[in-house]
């Protein structure tokens, strides 16, 4: 059974993962098409891991994915790009009551296929178990399969449809939505994934090195 990680604190997120500071805002909304308020982003230093009914926005760098699942090697990944803590993916959550939910997963385009999407989904999932939330719900475009079936993978499921909910292009979003976070069945197989998707980026980032 998974202890629930109320003692954590935001620096022992999945892969290094992080909370994301105000001196990071450029580089998100470079990812994120300027869509991110610094209002969003950690004011100082300290801000509690549990603070609930908050939007928090958190990032993985080159190094942070390096550091933990490259044994041979700190600073592989791309080589062409100088800046090891470069940010090459963001996720934002909002925690309300019970719920949290997933408004941004973004990855940076040259570093996509690398499992960094599902990184920022595990650790989005550990943050939910510190704030004791019950369920994760998201919205994604029809079109993204990719992303589905990712979902899909950790148990999320379509409970409905949004019409026209992209303004760039009017296309549908599908409303998915998490097991039950705190259901032993949920629990097991979480580990599983976890467990199987360490390897398989232990593999990627050896190969890169």
């Amino acid at each position: 059974m998974l202890v629930k990680k109320t003692e954590l604190g935001y620096s022992d997120l999945y892969g290094g993962i992080r909370l994301a500071g105000r001196h990071d805002i450029k580089r998100c909304n470079e990812l994120w098409g300027n869509s991110l308020k610094s209002s969003r982003l950690k004011r100082k230093e300290g801000y509690s891991p549990i603070d609930i009914n908050k939007n928090n926005v958190f990032v993985v760098s080159q190094q942070s994915i390096t550091d933990n699942f490259s044994p041979t090697a700190k600073a592989s990944l791309d080589k062409s790009l100088k800046q090891t803590e470069l940010i090459i993916g963001l996720v934002e959550l909002f925690c309300v009551l019970d719920e949290v939910e997933i408004r941004a997963l973004v990855v940076d385009k040259k570093f996509r296929g690398k499992g960094l999407g599902e990184a920022l989904l595990i650790a989005s999932i550990e943050q939910s178990l510190i704030w004791s939330t019950i369920t994760i719900s998201l919205e994604v475009r029809i079109s993204n399969y990719i992303a589905i079936s990712l979902y899909n993978k950790y148990g999320f499921s379509i409970r409905g449809r949004r019409k026209k909910y992209y303004s760039d292009n009017n296309e549908d979003a599908f409303i998915m939505k998490s097991p039950k976070l705190n259901s032993l069945e949920f629990q097991r197989i979480f580990r599983a994934l976890v467990k199987a998707h360490r390897h398989q980026m232990i593999k990627i980032f050896d190969m890169d090195s």
